[in-house]
């Protein structure tokens, strides 16, 4: 079974270059579909044929669940947005019978069929796997008809916290907007910089794995139960993502 691919960008602007190779999905945060000024890229999007996918955070209380209470019609209404992607069980609660296809991100913990079975009584029609799953762990799961997929390639989210280190800069007077443009670091205890996401809008963070999966033995393996092949998308450069998929991906 020919695998599709699929790009996940942790944060993305208007106009950033896609990689040249053939990309049946992107996610994308979901207040992208909330500013027109996104729509002509999102249209030039579709006519590729690529499937828009709203990702959602991991921490949804505050600001996030207010913008998604209060922007609900508009975001359905999108004409651009095919499936919403969720990180947590409230999440799942929120957007049932909503209409619109649901899809688990890694932090539902999808990681054997029990937890399938659970999706799939919610409907979901697709799923990310957990990280931690070993590629005979993937093959023995009952995936019950859901589109199974992995990341392959692209730093892990370690970390999610409402603790937000720039909080102190905004406290100072600096523009909390423009201090989220910066790219900030936490070191580990090995000298490795682990790049922090900051959320400005609900002060909130995601810490970056320091290097990234290169997960050539799941391609190797071609396991029967996967679907996709997930890119995670930080701020590589394009051409590097190219030149690793060409290497790796028939």
């Amino acid at each position: 079974m020919t695998k599709k691919v699929s790009l996940y960008y942790f944060q993305w602007s208007n106009g950033c270059t896609l990689p040249n190779f053939h990309i049946h999905r992107i996610y994308l945060p979901y207040l992208c579909f909330l500013d027109d000024k996104n729509n002509k890229t999102l249209e030039q999007y579709k006519k590729r044929g690529i499937e828009l996918v709203g990702a959602m955070p991991a921490i949804t209380k505050g600001f996030h669940d207010y913008a998604i209470k209060a922007n609900w019609k508009t975001l359905t209404k999108s004409p651009y947005l095919d499936a919403m992607l969720i990180s947590n069980l409230g999440q799942l609660d929120m957007f049932k019978d909503r209409g619109i296809p649901l899809y688990a991100d890694s932090g539902m913990n999808i990681f054997n069929s029990s937890s399938m079975d659970l999706m799939k009584r919610y409907n979901i029609q697709s799923m990310t796997l957990s990280y931690e799953l070993t590629e005979i762990q993937i093959s023995e799961i009952q995936n019950h008809g859901i589109e199974l997929e992995k990341v392959i390639y692209g730093r892990v989210p370690v970390m999610h916290s409402e603790y937000c280190p720039l909080d102190c800069k905004k406290k100072e007077g600096q523009n909390h907007e423009k201090l989220d443009q910066r790219q900030y670091y936490l070191k580990d205890r090995v000298d490795e910089n682990n790049p922090i996401i900051s959320d400005c809008k609900s002060c909130s963070i995601i810490l970056l794995s320091s290097r990234q999966i290169q997960n050539q033995n799941s391609i190797r393996v071609k396991n029967e139960n996967i679907t996709y092949y997930r890119f995670n998308v930080y701020n590589e450069n394009v051409e590097a993502i190219n030149e690793w998929y060409i290497k790796n991906l028939p």
